[in-house]
């Protein structure tokens, strides 16, 4: 802006400083000019503390400038607690040689009043605040967003649990994350089961884990725990065909083990010591070999480690007869504890001092490793050491969430916690079996398909009445 624009406005007496939005508040006395003090900062003048008497503050009239309504005078009365009177605040356009504190406006849009009370002091009279009613639609909507129509009122409110080191994945051992989530039932388990073995066949776990094959890798049906482990790890996010070629991949290039107590296993030992990269060769055939290799190296790695700590623990029980401070010491025989320092000796790789935990405790003990995950890890509890556990994958997921087994957009680990606790224990091992087999074969609950899939009108579902099929399929169409 110019000078000549700066001294014509001057001269003009206009007041072009003070924002149109914002207000002026000072007190008006009877008194003139009188017990006017200045302030600092060139802010003007205001009447002295000293001059309030309680007639004055009963009388006193609050100006409040607004130049966007200068040419019009409201009152707006406002009752004071304090006094039990009632000030009144005009809108009438403020002198320039006159003026007051002006209060700043708090970024939190909470607007305010001042006003003097009977002892002279300022008090501010806050009005709502619009922060308190977008807080309380946000909780309005996320109440909604986890209600479901089957349960009316009820909800299913998560419980979050704090990852640790020792509990990367947040399980909730015994406990379901949707406690107000009462599906399903023991009955509703077995109708369902009822329905599909009828389709399927009715299935009945092994009276005992049959021996390794060298040609199918499987999912953790085999005796040796690490064995399974590496199998089951091999087996995720692939396909049975591919997770078969990298089983053979690995038994091709390190052989197996030709006698001892290992004898006809991989020989897990000699693939510890090889090069990450001749394990990413020898699995390429059956997806994601960089990761899976990577893994399979460490976690080879992590069990000699622990092999030599338990040896050497056993080996100190032995000298001291003080039990080893080491996972499951108390419960071992003292053949099983031989047992596990002769195999360290020999360099046979094993795990199979998990068997006989807990499931829970099993699962802790396999979560640890690198790429071992929920899933993984319960397909090894209930195949390997034939335990209990309600394995939660792709299939079993998608049909607990049709049947409304588990809420909306509940992730594959909560619904294990959830299932774990929910499914009696002696229908854990048929229903996930016959989950898998079905969301494999039938035309309606595959992934891919969807109405209006060739052979949909043709095919018949046992569970049709029972499921309600909802979210995205990976395939539209054909």
């Amino acid at each position: 802006m110019s000078t000549r624009s700066l001294r014509k406005r001057v001269a003009e007496g206009k007041n072009y400083g003070v924002s149109a939005k914002k207000r002026q508040i000072r007190p008006v006395s009877t008194h003139n000019n009188e017990g006017l003090e200045e302030l600092p900062h060139n802010l003007g003048s205001a009447r002295a503390s000293t001059s309030h008497t309680k007639l004055e503050a009963e009388n006193s009239i609050v100006s409040v400038k607004d130049e966007e309504t200068r040419d019009s005078k409201d009152e707006l009365k406002v009752k004071h607690e304090s006094l039990g009177q009632e000030t009144v605040l005009s809108r009438v356009p403020s002198d320039s040689d006159r003026r007051s504190l002006r209060p700043r406006r708090l970024a939190t849009y909470a607007s305010y009043f001042e006003s003097e009370n009977e002892n002279g002091l300022t008090e501010a009279v806050k009005l709502p605040s619009r922060k308190r009613s977008i807080s309380t639609k946000r909780t309005v909507k996320k109440e909604i967003d986890q209600s479901d129509p089957r349960l009316g009122d009820k909800q299913a409110p998560r419980k979050s649990v704090k990852k640790t080191k020792q509990n990367p994945y947040g399980l909730t051992p015994g406990i379901t994350p949707f406690p107000d989530w009462t599906l399903p039932s023991t009955l509703d388990c077995q109708e369902v089961y009822e329905r599909l073995a009828k389709v399927h066949g009715h299935v009945k776990a092994p009276d005992k884990v049959p021996a390794p094959s060298l040609e199918v890798s499987g999912c953790g049906e085999v005796p040796s725990v690490l064995d399974a482990l590496i199998r089951t790890r091999l087996s995720a996010h692939t396909s049975a065909a591919n997770s078969n070629a990298a089983f053979k991949g690995l038994v091709t290039k390190f052989g197996v083990v030709k006698s001892g107590i290992g004898e006809g296993s991989v020989d897990w030992n000699k693939v510890r010591a090889a090069p990450v990269e001749d394990i990413e060769g020898a699995i390429k055939h059956g997806g994601l070999a960089k990761v899976k290799s990577r893994d399979i190296k460490a976690i080879l790695e992590m069990v000699h480690q622990e092999n030599i700590l338990r040896r050497d623990a056993f080996l100190a029980e032995k000298n001291t007869g003080v039990t080893a401070e080491v996972v499951g010491a108390k419960e071992k025989t003292k053949g099983q504890k031989d047992l596990e320092i002769l195999k360290a000796e020999q360099g046979l790789l094993s795990l199979d001092h998990i068997h006989g935990m807990h499931p829970d405790e099993a699962m802790q003990a396999l979560v640890k490793f690198p790429g071992i995950g929920v899933k993984t890890a319960s397909c090894v509890i209930l195949f390997c050491l034939r335990q209990p556990s309600f394995a939660v994958d792709t299939h079993v997921h998608r049909m607990s969430g049709w049947l409304k087994w588990i809420p909306p957009k509940s992730s594959r680990d909560q619904a294990f916690s959830h299932l774990e606790v929910r499914v009696p224990p002696n229908l854990k091992y048929g229903l996930h079996k016959l989950f898998v087999q079905h969301g494999r074969i039938c035309v309606r609950c595959r992934a891919n398909t969807t109405e209006g899939t060739e052979g949909w009108s043709d095919a018949s579902c046992p569970v049709e009445d029972l499921v309600e099929r909802v979210g995205k399929r990976k395939v539209k169409g054909a």
